[in-house]
């Protein structure tokens, strides 16, 4: 290839490097972080971002960021410095150069590196944010370098410094966490200290920690569900694997594995099979839940649960709700749901305020025509050959509906029923279990 030509392609070679760096310089450098967990305070929001920390008011604005948790850049690396000339070794140790004693072999060996150097641009790496609770002033963030608090000022560490903690919860007078073998309770006798007691030993990693009404510690984990009393006792309560917690009012709300499961303070209920969901999160009503997984879907008795329109078709692998609103995370992205039109955000913690979906009903057509059936079976043997038709007529009875009813009105009504079913059930074993002395 002429050097001409060649000059020429290594020319627009790097004229369309720079046009790309320019391109991705202008989108932010690479794609978006998607957000990974999600939490709801009194006045914000609080979201885990990739290495970040985010504090958001009730529009979804950003109000503060941890730049804490964000990655350093590295700093420039120098060339090692490499071993002692063993000359000048032997001469600062007043001994001569070409000495071969003992003496000489000790010096030199006390003058070598025992270990490599450390370079400049191997700086410890950033905290990475695992859990959130947040209180009324602001938000405790289990990290993989100890225990921080988050508000508007920023983050820093409070206590645990080096503990790699996977979860931790609050209820305003208490803070407990956890790693994948240990548990930490600690008493929050100021705004921002902690009094640590003596650590307790988990015999699996737990998922998700909870505080009842008692000061008792609710611990998920694929060993079910473990209680720690206020003085240290252990119980196991559910011998089914658990996955998410959410304490609202004396409640506190567990997902096992076959079912929603109730802890008032003194026994658990299984109330409810498991609506296709895998987080969980208080309403901030008295008492209400809404959970996000195929669907967004609330309840308030954690019985009866309705899955809402608006969160149709997404994947919802976070949710929480501020100023009644939910905000849940599907596909990576934060986003709100807003309530149908005509109806108040705390109306989506209530089954009732919804009516069932038109395209989902079970009551009976409008028209009175039969439904004809028809089917043709042949069969063919070397010794046979039969051909057997066959038509049916399905009549529909009963009574229908008027001209502008609303159809959905008959598979609502068959929901309540259900529901109502349910709570009987419910109050039934309650009686059972206080019957039995």
């Amino acid at each position: 290839m002429p050097i001409a030509k060649r000059d020429g392609m290594i020319r627009i070679s790097r004229i369309a490097h720079g046009v790309l760096a320019c391109l991705l310089l202008a989108s932010g450098g690479g794609p978006a972080v998607a957000t990974q967990k999600l939490a709801a305070g009194r006045d914000a929001m609080y979201a885990i971002r990739g290495g970040d920390v985010l504090m958001l008011d009730e529009r979804g604005a950003l109000l503060a960021r941890c730049a804490r948790f964000s990655a350093s850049p590295k700093l420039d690396r120098h060339p090692p410095i490499g071993m002692p000339d063993p000359s000048e070794t032997l001469r600062l140790a007043g001994l001569p150069d070409d000495d071969s004693t003992l003496a000489a072999e000790e010096a030199l060996e006390d003058e070598a590196p025992s270990r490599p150097r450390r370079q400049a641009g191997d700086a410890a790496p950033a905290p990475l944010p695992r859990a959130l609770a947040p209180d009324d002033d602001g938000v405790w963030i289990a990290t993989s370098e100890g225990l921080y608090r988050g508000g508007t000022a920023g983050c820093r560490r409070i206590a645990l410094p080096g503990r790699d903690l996977v979860a931790v919860a609050t209820d305003g007078t208490a803070v407990v966490t956890a790693t994948r073998g240990w548990l930490f309770r600690g008493r929050l006798e100021a705004p921002e200290s902690l009094t640590f007691g003596p650590p307790i030993a988990l015999a699996g990693m737990p998922r998700a920690l909870a505080v009842d009404r008692q000061g008792g510690v609710l611990i998920a984990g694929d060993g079910g569900l473990l209680r720690v009393g206020a003085e240290g006792e252990t119980a196991l309560l559910l011998d089914r694997p658990t996955e998410a917690l959410a304490a609202c009012g004396p409640t506190v709300l567990v997902l096992s594995d076959d079912g929603v499961v109730l802890w008032d303070g003194r026994s658990v209920t299984r109330v409810a099979a498991r609506p296709p969901v895998k987080d969980v999160s208080c309403s901030g009503s008295p008492q209400g839940w809404v959970a996000g997984g195929v669907g967004v879907w609330s309840s308030m008795d954690a019985v009866a649960w309705t899955e809402h329109p608006e969160g149709l078709g997404l994947d919802v692998s976070a949710v929480a709700v501020l100023a009644g609103v939910p905000w849940v995370v599907a596909g990576g992205e934060l986003a709100p749901l807003q309530p149908q039109p005509g109806l108040p955000s705390a109306a989506w913690a209530d089954p009732e305020a919804f009516p069932a979906r038109r395209d989902r009903t079970r009551a009976p057509p409008a028209w009175r025509l039969p439904l004809v059936t028809a089917s043709l079976l042949v069969d063919l043997t070397p010794l046979r050959r039969t051909v057997t038709g066959m038509v049916l007529f399905t009549f529909p009875w009963g009574r229908a509906p008027g001209h502008g009813a609303d159809a959905s009105e008959v598979a609502w009504q068959e929901l309540q029923r259900d529901a109502a079913l349910s709570r009987a059930q419910v109050a039934l074993s309650q009686a059972e279990r206080e019957a039995v002395p």
